[in-house]
């Protein structure tokens, strides 16, 4: 029956997807174009493999496996004026693949060689389609998507040696469920010791390569409680937010280190991986920045870059970690001497000095234009092996600069402190009568240099 109340008269399928009238619809009652139930599965394993949104779940009604495309009738009522009608769907999942590629880059002048793939991770989404109990047109019912599956992504280096490269894998899931892996673009059986079923972030690690089989590790806050919990850690605010690891091949040990951004701390990890894999005592690090990625040295080292914090606009008061670009006097009140002797000639040497002299103890009215910068740089810190101190690293990487501009009014100021030097102009300021403009971000004929970087990442080159 229809939503109208009719029986079916009027296949309008072809009106909803063209080629579609006439074909078999599958329920579990017998009617017109009926091609039975399908075959019958496990609910269990239906709850396992259904993605969130495909549909409703109706606990006490059983679950049949159809054909990708068919159109089928379910308990999904619809109260009409004229009766109760079950509406006939058809759902076609499409899937297409998404392939991720490595640049591979070489030689001394750094060039890129070429490209190589890591994974094919696939784009599925559901489309579907409706028509009424009786097979008549609805509104809304014409085919359209109604989910996609948002697969995630975790990419980890499987290391090379003398007479072999070092291989990019690929680790890809969707909301809870299990991962797969790919190296180089071919899938491969892997079943981790631990595996996350963290929806947003994963992280895989694996460890030493006994008997030539690597033990994997995929990595989320779920697993980060497990362990700590092992050892009576709190784990109300941790979260597993990024990761680095080593594999210590000659001793069967790996180390692993979890950043946790809520807590602005580092766990670092021993796992003993010779028989029976054991989960070692965690040290916890405190830090007071927080990490935009982190990288560990063969030695067991973990170097670590902050994230970028744009700064807000400084104020005239407080201008630390500001630069003068220049300072132009625009008007004076009295005219100041020039300076174009060279004091180094001794016939104009005497004069210099005169005038030097002159101009501490000659007195004006000015306005000056102050161009002020603030550089951007990336900083680099270390957590040595065996140690419980983050230290800040000399090698700092210049990311560009923020352009200010501002006014200053002096009165009755020495000409001679119109040099442009920052700090003398700063404590004139605090002198009754003397004031500046608010400052300006956005300054003529410079250019601002700096763009926050979307993201940071850091590799650690061994010798």
């Amino acid at each position: 029956m229809g939503r109208a109340g009719h029986q079916t008269c009027f296949d309008a399928r072809d009106k909803v997807i063209p080629g579609e009238n006439g074909k078999i619809v599958y329920r579990t009652a017998s009617a017109v174009f009926s091609g039975g139930t399908g075959n019958k599965i496990d609910k269990s394993k239906v709850k396992e493999e259904l993605i969130p949104n495909e549909c409703e779940i109706i606990e006490d009604k059983n679950w049949y496996a159809i054909p990708n495309g068919s159109w089928y009738q379910t308990w999904f009522p619809i109260s009409s004026g004229t009766g109760l009608s079950y509406d006939i769907y058809y759902d076609r999942w499409e899937e297409k693949p998404q392939v991720y590629l490595e640049e591979v880059w070489r030689g001394d002048s750094f060039y890129k060689a070429f490209d190589r793939p890591i994974g094919i991770v696939p784009i599925k989404r559901l489309l579907r389609a409706k028509v009424d109990g009786a097979l008549e047109e609805i509104e809304n019912g014409r085919l359209d998507k109604i989910l996609e599956v948002p697969y995630k992504t975790s990419f980890f280096m499987l290391p090379g040696s003398y007479n072999k490269e070092s291989k990019m894998g690929c680790y890809y899931w969707f909301d809870d469920k299990k991962g797969k892996f790919s190296i180089e673009a071919a899938n491969i059986d892997v079943e981790p010791i631990f595996e996350s079923s963290e929806p947003e972030a994963r992280f895989v690690c694996y460890g030493t390569a006994i008997t030539g089989l690597r033990k994997y590790y995929v990595l989320g806050t779920d697993i980060l409680k497990q362990w700590l919990r092992q050892y009576s850690f709190p784990t109300d605010k941790c979260e597993c937010t990024n990761v680095a690891f080593i594999s210590l091949e000659d001793s069967f040990k790996s180390m692993i280190f979890v950043y946790s951004k809520p807590e602005n701390c580092i766990y670092r990890f021993i796992i003993d991986e010779d028989s029976d894999i054991k989960i070692g005592v965690p040290k916890k690090t405190s830090i007071n920045f927080k990490i935009a990625d982190m990288a560990v040295s063969e030695k067991g080292s973990l170097y670590l870059i902050p994230e970028i914090e744009i700064k807000a606009k400084p104020d005239i008061n407080n201008l630390d970690g500001i630069d003068m670009e220049s300072c132009t006097v625009l008007k004076t009140d009295k005219d100041i001497p020039s300076f174009n002797e060279n004091e180094n000639n001794i016939d104009t040497k005497e004069n210099f000095e005169e005038r030097t002299k002159m101009l501490n103890l000659l007195t004006c009215n000015a306005e000056c234009n102050m161009i002020l910068s603030r550089p951007y740089y990336q900083k680099f810190y270390e957590l040595p092996f065996g140690s419980d101190v983050v230290n800040k690293l000399e090698y700092e990487m210049f990311l560009g600069k923020e352009y200010y501009s501002c006014k200053m009014f002096f009165k009755n100021i020495r000409m001679s402190k119109l040099d442009g030097n920052l700090d003398i102009l700063l404590e004139e300021l605090k002198k009754p009568g003397n004031q500046a403009s608010q400052i300006e971000d956005r300054v003529p004929g410079y250019d601002n240099t700096f763009r926050k970087p979307e993201s940071c990442y850091l590799a650690i080159f061994n010798n």
